[in-house]
C-alpha cells in the first residue's frame, strides 16, 4: 500500500489528516490507537511528502479542474467566484437574521461573518488526479463538514479536509 492508499483508507474511517511542518496532524484524536499509531509512524515521511512540497508555489486551481495530485497542504487561494459566494452567503444570513431575529443589519453582519465557516477539500478524480473543492458551511466544525463532503461525494475520493481560516480579505 502507498501513501496515496493509505490516506485515502483514513477519510474512509473518518479521519482528517494534514501538515503541520514536519508533524501529522490526524483527527479525531481520540480513535488514534497504537496499531494506528505504529502505521501513521511508517508512512510518515511518504505522507508528509504527499501533503507539502515546499519547493512547488501555490497554484490558483479551479474546482472543477484537474491537474496532477497536489504535493502541498495548502489549497489554492480562493477564487473572485468563490470570494462571492462567500459574501453572497454571509449577506443571505444577514438578511435572515435581520428579518427572522429583529436583528440591527449591522449586528446581524457581525454575527454571520463570525460564523462564516469555509472547508478546502482535496478530492480524488482519478488515480493520481485531485483537485480542491470548496465548501461554505456557515456554523458547522470541521466533523460536521467532514459529515457533509462524504455525503456531497464518496469518502474514498476525499484525500484531505482544510478549515480555510477567512481573513478581512475574504470578506471584501
Amino acid at each position: 500500500m502507498d501513501a496515496t492508499a493509505f490516506l485515502r483508507e483514513l477519510t474512509q474511517y473518518g479521519y482528517a489528516v494534514s501538515r503541520a511542518g514536519d508533524r501529522l496532524l490526524v483527527s479525531p484524536k481520540s480513535r488514534v490507537n497504537e496499531r494506528l499509531r505504529a502505521r501513521l509512524r511508517t508512512y510518515k515521511p511518504a505522507l508528509l511528502a504527499l501533503l507539502a512540497d515546499a519547493s512547488e508555489p501555490p497554484s490558483s486551481v479551479e474546482a472543477d479542474t484537474d491537474r496532477s495530485l497536489p504535493r502541498r497542504s495548502d489549497p489554492p487561494p480562493l477564487s473572485e467566484e468563490e470570494h462571492e459566494a462567500i459574501l453572497e452567503a454571509i449577506a443571505e444570513r444577514a438578511a435572515i437574521r435581520e428579518m427572522e431575529g429583529s436583528q440591527s443589519r449591522s449586528f446581524a453582519e457581525r454575527e454571520a461573518r463570525a460564523a462564516m465557516r469555509v472547508y478546502r477539500v482535496l478530492l480524488e478524480t482519478t488515480p493520481g488526479r485531485a483537485h480542491w473543492a470548496t465548501l461554505i458551511l456557515p456554523g458547522c466544525n470541521q466533523a460536521e463538514a467532514t459529515t457533509h463532503a462524504r455525503r456531497r461525494w464518496r469518502s474514498s475520493r476525499i484525500l484531505a479536509l482544510v478549515t480555510k481560516e477567512l481573513d478581512e480579505g475574504d470578506l471584501r
